[in-house]
């Protein structure tokens, strides 16, 4: 097998596995609402190991497609950008990971802000990354049905990021931040999974 397709194989296995996590915490773990609280309440209390594992799992899928980009004979318009972002995305998540999360209605701490910046650095690099490389792949395989359903997580990952945003300073918005974050999360997660299967066609 190319060494590039098995590193965009690893990468969709990862993903699987990051939704087989989530599933996992949203059946076992009740006492978070996922219209309210967000992701990265997993990551505080007994839910903390399984959130452990999917960060994981998203890291090894960005530096595995990391790894394909890199291992590509074609050169397109924002290929290496991509790489640039995906390295970001990698750091963040480990960023996310090592500072947990500030537990809802307690005070904010040092660690919690270091949370939130790793984190809107993360959504940032995948709002960047989702947008630019869209564009770009869309001149490569301008046929393919693959870029249709791309662009339309795109706008889906647009849509939900400003979602997030409004979240954040908003009140009533506030109340359904948990199901906003989960949008613009998973469809990162369904964009870097046909992305992959895109990419196997690109030599």
């Amino acid at each position: 097998m190319d060494l590039k397709n098995l590193f965009l194989y690893v990468n969709i296995l990862c993903i699987i596995g990051y939704f087989v996590i989530m599933t996992h915490l949203h059946i076992k773990f009740k006492n978070y609402n996922p219209i309210f609280h967000a992701v990265s309440d997993y990551g505080v209390g007994n839910s903390k190991k399984f959130q452990i594992i999917s960060g994981i799992l998203s890291v090894t899928g960005s530096l595995s497609l990391i790894a394909a980009f890199l291992l590509m004979k074609s050169d397109f318009h924002f290929k290496h950008e991509a790489i640039i972002y995906l390295m970001i995305r990698a750091i963040t998540v480990i960023g996310v990971l090592i500072f947990p999360t500030d537990i809802e209605g307690e005070k904010r701490t040092k660690i919690g802000l270091l949370h939130y910046l790793f984190a809107i650095l993360q959504f940032t690099a995948i709002v960047k990354l989702a947008v630019n490389l869209t564009s770009a792949l869309s001149a490569v395989l301008p046929d393919s049905f693959l870029i249709t359903v791309l662009s339309t997580l795109s706008i889906i990952i647009n849509i939900s990021i400003a979602g997030v945003v409004a979240g954040m300073i908003i009140p009533p918005v506030k109340k359904i931040f948990g199901l906003i974050e989960r949008i613009f999360l998973f469809s990162s997660a369904f964009y870097f999974l046909v992305l992959s299967f895109l990419l196997l066609n690109i030599s």
